[in-house]
This record gives structure tokens, sequence and C-alpha cells, in this order.
């Protein structure tokens, strides 16, 4: 099979589309139990079923998966620990600002997660569609470790204030929600939900410069921004969504 990143026929290994370590919270506590986690959907099209060590598929050859991709996937969970370490000691007003991050590193991590996504075969992913143009360009970008600057397919981090202490402390922790597409200021975007925080992928080839304060800066500052009651809006419709989809799921509507 041909790698889909460097297009070489290699053995293909089972790549995860997002990082398996953002599934930890959602693993059983036991060690001693395998690692598995309860999917559920918003389409009534898509069963509920356990999941095992994250979504994969085959899609990448083992250098590829590692070195290309691995390794800043390796560094973006540092900056996540500190993103959470500054949240949890409440360092923060209305935006967080990580100093000092390789911004080759993690704008490659961003760019990754939204090419995997798009590439990928799996039902929880179908909702990202890219344009063949797009794809091929955030494959070349990873291929040659060139993230381009902070315009190209940016994305801006959202911390949701959350008031409710029971979604605050036993839901957003242990929540992953695969992309869905969203609309900002009249662009398209991507929306994604893990480790805690919203992940917003625009798709634009060069942002305006409305964007440069909301993505990460080729000088290493990387923003993320705090906005109350975003989650309990977000996470209401989503419910409502459940809701209707396990109706159908079990034919009541």
């Amino acid at each position: 099979m041909k790698c889909r990143l460097c297009l070489q026929e290699n053995e293909i290994i089972q790549s995860h589309i997002l990082p398996e370590y953002l599934y930890a919270p959602l693993y059983p506590k036991n060690k001693d139990k395998p690692k598995r986690f309860y999917a559920i959907s918003n389409d009534p099209t898509v069963r509920k079923e356990y999941e095992q060590k994250g979504y994969r598929e085959e899609l990448l050859c083992h250098e590829c998966d590692n070195k290309l991709i691995g390794k800043h996937e390796k560094y973006a969970k540092e900056v996540l620990k500190k993103i959470k370490y500054k949240i949890k000691n409440k360092l923060v007003i209305n935006i967080l600002k990580i100093e000092d991050v390789d911004y080759n590193s993690f704008k490659l991590f961003q760019l990754s997660i939204l090419w995997r996504s798009s590439i990928s075969s799996l039902e929880e992913f179908k909702n990202i569609t890219l344009s063949q143009i797009d794809n091929e360009n955030l494959r070349q970008m990873l291929l040659s470790q060139n993230p381009g600057n902070s315009k190209t397919y940016g994305c801006q981090i959202i911390y949701p204030i959350c008031e409710n202490e029971i979604i605050k402390r036993m839901i957003i922790p242990q929540l992953i929600i695969p992309p869905e597409l969203t609309n900002f200021n009249g662009y398209d975007a991507y929306r994604v939900f893990f480790s805690g925080l919203f992940w917003m992928f625009f798709i634009i080839d060069e942002a305006d410069d409305i964007f440069k304060e909301i993505f990460i800066s080729q000088e290493g500052l990387l923003p993320v921004f705090k906005i109350k009651g975003y989650a309990e809006d977000y996470l209401h419709k989503y419910a409502i969504e459940m809701g209707i989809a396990n109706r159908k799921r079990d034919g009541k509507e």
C-alpha cells in the first residue's frame, strides 16, 4: 500500500487521527482493563460502541507516522501541559498567552490534525471534507516539514469558561468531538474539541489581518482565548442532537 503522506509503497500501520494520549481520560482507571472508551454520536446512522486506543486506520508508513508527525504530537503534549497548568492555577484573565512555543513543531501538529481528519475514511470524521488542493497543500507542508506562515491554515484555540461544576469537572475533561463545519466572520472553519479546548481550523491560504492576533505567531506566542458560556451552549446543542439521534437509532422517530 502507498503511504498517504510520502506516497511511497511501504508497510502501512494503524495511524491515529488524533493522538492517543488525548483519549487517556476516557480509558478505565484500572490499568488491568483494556484501553477502551465508549463512543457516542449525534448522527443516527452511527451506532454506539466501544472503541480501543482512539480512532485509527491504515494511513501512514512507520517512518512518516513516527518521524514526521509523532515528534510534533509529543511536543504538543508538553505545550498542552503548560496550558492546563496556567488554567488550573488561574494564571490567566481573558487571553492566556504561552510564550516560547516552537512555532514550526506546534503548527505542524495543528496541520497534521486537520489533514488526517480530512483524509480519514472513518465515519466519525465524515463532516470534514477539504478540497483536493487543500489536502495536497497540507500534505506537502507536512512532508517538507514547512508549516508556512502564521496566517496559512491557522488555528484558534478557545478555553471555554464553564460555571457548571458537573460539566467542568466530569464532562469536559473526557470529551472529544470530531470536526464539524462552522463559520466565523464569513470564513469557513472546522471546530474540534479535545483536551478541554476548542480548536478552530480556518481553511484559508492567507488569512486577513483580523486573524493575526488569534493564531500562534512565528515568534512563538500562542494565544488561548477564554470565552464564557461557549461550552454550555455548545454542549446543550450537542445533547439535543444526540437525543434525537438516539431516538432515530432506536426507531422511535
